[in-house]
């Protein structure tokens, strides 16, 4: 991937809720030093792009297209003029796709399928095409929530950092799957699942740098649960169980994104409902976490967040205020401070970055 580094100015790639004949996916050139937002293109023709993932070698970004019908995961070429184009795209068994990852060396695409209950694997080409599908697993069960845990509900697929492993929390299940991929590298195979606290509903994952402790984010409890991770064995234990909202908590607070910094001495969870970033420091020798603060999301209902690659910036998708909001993180504290640089995107849904020069 030929990336322009630079600590200041960042390409900003968003997904949203959106028809399939209106903007869904936008680009944006972003430079915090010199305070410029300028939109570069946006991307018709496919419905409700809600999540993204860049590769991590070629130029090529990749979107859900979460549809309760005719889902698909798409292909969008990065171009060198920073503008998006579809390169390809494949149909996916399951319904509602609402995440997707790829693994470490580009070779294979995992997508959870959140009103199909299942969870999905693709091939991903040498050229940065998907190939067709080759495997959809669904999931049995329920929980113990009369309306969100009646059925499976898969929010996330994340290979694990040996790339060995794809782990999968069931929001509807209370349970996080954790899956081998076999030896023809086509096949998932069930190796087992942590069972979560009823009523949890766990949505997302996130590994501390080196990959020996592992955080999943809970939707219903509004909780976080850090466990340690044996990556020989895919082996999760619990250890340590705490809140993601502080002071006025309102009841029917929702938690959505959840990542830990490059350095791995901070944690970030964002609270809908409450509308905040919550910051955490890390434990390094056990993961803990211990609770610093929680900052307003300058927007309603923060609905995923990323960091960027430097470290220097968190992008905040506020889903119902249309916006994205951007901090500046102190690389001391880990605290958040708000900046000027709050850009309109309607319904964002995801926001991912990556270095680059102005747009040409």
């Amino acid at each position: 991937m030929n990336l322009h580094h630079s600590t200041s100015s960042y390409i900003v790639y968003v997904g949203t809720y959106a028809e399939f004949d209106a903007p869904g996916l936008h680009a944006y050139y972003l430079d915090v030093h010199e305070g410029v937002v300028q939109p570069i293109d946006s991307l018709t023709g496919v419905e409700n792009p809600s999540f993204l993932a860049v590769h991590p070698h070629e130029d090529v970004l990749y979107a859900v297209s979460e549809r309760e019908t005719g889902a698909e995961i798409v292909a969008v070429a990065l171009l060198p003029s920073n503008r998006v184009q579809v390169l390809n795209r494949q149909a996916c068994t399951g319904s509602a796709p609402c995440h997707l990852s790829l693994n470490g060396a580009g070779t294979h695409l995992v997508a959870a399928n959140y009103a199909g209950g299942s969870v999905s694997l693709f091939p991903v080409l040498p050229s940065g095409h998907i190939g067709p599908e080759t495997q959809c697993i669904a999931h049995q069960g329920k929980g113990a929530h009369p309306v969100r845990q009646t059925e499976p509900h898969p929010h996330a697929a994340v290979f694990d950092p040996t790339d060995h492993r794809v782990l999968v929390p069931d929001l509807g299940t209370d349970r996080v799957a954790v899956y081998e991929i076999g030896g023809d590298q086509t096949r998932l195979s069930p190796l087992r699942e942590l069972r979560m606290p009823d009523g949890a509903g766990p949505r997302h994952i996130a590994f501390a740098p080196g990959g020996s402790h592992m955080y999943v984010i809970n939707e219903l409890n509004s909780t976080i649960t850090v466990c340690a991770y044996d990556s020989r064995y895919g082996i999760i234990e619990p250890t340590q169980t705490v809140t993601t909202v502080h002071g006025d908590a309102l009841a029917d607070n929702y938690p959505a994104g959840i990542a830990v910094s490059a350095s791995g001495e901070f944690l970030y969870a964002s609270n809908r409902g409450q509308d905040s970033i919550a910051v955490f420091a890390v434990n390094r020798e056990n993961g803990h976490l211990r609770y610093k603060e929680h900052v307003e999301a300058m927007g309603k209902t923060p609905r995923h967040f990323t960091i960027t690659p430097d470290g220097r910036y968190l992008l905040a998708a506020n889903q119902d205020s249309d916006n994205i909001a951007t901090f500046r993180i102190d690389p001391e504290t880990g605290g958040l401070e708000p900046t000027p640089y709050t850009f309109h995107v309607p319904k964002p849904a995801c926001v991912i970055v990556r270095p680059a020069s102005a747009p040409r």
